[in-house]
């Protein structure tokens, strides 16, 4: 029988969005009718819906070929910060998957998130996407630790973690 995710995606409990996620069971159809409430102006389904196709990327890598040109088309016009943060998280998967006008428009709605009043993990997947980009355009380094260095500036971000390997290695690209 097939799953009503409406209905599974009552909550954004942990344990919903695995239920959810483990419904999909890596087929194409159930994963594309998780996909299109996510990219539906449907609050808070669309958020909840993110956050499973998020992980489904990471299980199901395939699965997100075929509409990756599609959702980063689609991005700048993402309403909620749940699925700014999910889907800028999922296309850093991708980047050598997206056509080159999708890649522009990614680079720059991802660095105009970075420098805006965006929520933290907003800002911290547009830098994670960014900085696969740079594999791709090292020339983006510099703007990018430029974006890196406001946010550390601003108290947004602090150099920890990832954030350090990152401003690490773009510091190292850069020079």
């Amino acid at each position: 029988m097939k799953p009503d995710f409406r209905k599974i995606l009552t909550d954004s409990l942990r344990m919903t969005i695995d239920i959810a996620t483990e419904s999909v069971d890596g087929k194409l159809e159930y994963f594309e009718d998780v996909l299109n409430l996510a990219i539906g102006d449907e609050a808070p389904l669309n958020m909840r819906a993110s956050r499973v196709i998020a992980l489904l990327v990471d299980k199901y890598h395939g699965l997100l070929m075929p509409f990756v040109d599609e959702i980063a088309n689609l991005f700048p016009n993402f309403n909620t910060d749940g699925q700014k943060r999910s889907f800028a998280y999922v296309l850093s998967k991708y980047v050598n998957r997206l056509n080159e006008d999708n890649q522009a428009k990614m680079i720059d709605v991802c660095f105009d998130y970075m420098l805006s009043n965006e929520k933290v993990a907003v800002k911290y997947n547009c830098m994670k996407f960014l900085f696969q980009m740079t594999e791709l355009y090292p020339e983006l380094c510099g703007e990018l630790q430029s974006a890196i260095d406001f946010n550390l500036k601003e108290g947004i971000f602090r150099m920890n973690g990832e954030i350090k390997k990152i401003y690490k290695t773009i510091n190292t690209l850069s020079y």
